[in-house]
């Protein structure tokens, strides 16, 4: 559960700094509610984890995140702006 909290986290955030980086402000907004909410989740689960000495599930916190933004990458954000595209296209 760790895992797909986390990865789910990351996802979302890294997204949102996208849409944020593309001036996308209804996006951005939307995504912002999202991580917050992910993020207050994931970090009490993550803190709890440590607490009770639960490395599995620490193991899963980290690479969780790294998942996350790994597919991230994968994934091109509707509605954003090609930087590399030629003003003649």
């Amino acid at each position: 559960m760790i895992f797909i909290a986390q990865l789910a986290f990351q996802f979302s955030r890294s997204l949102g700094a996208r849409y944020v980086a593309n001036d996308n402000i209804h996006s951005s907004a939307a995504w912002t509610a999202i991580i917050q909410a992910l993020w207050l989740v994931t970090t009490c689960m993550g803190v709890k984890a440590v607490d009770q000495s639960d490395w599995l599930s620490v193991a899963g916190y980290m690479l969780g995140g790294v998942a996350g933004v790994y597919i991230n990458f994968l994934v091109k954000p509707p509605n954003t702006i090609n930087k590399n595209k030629s003003k003649e296209d």
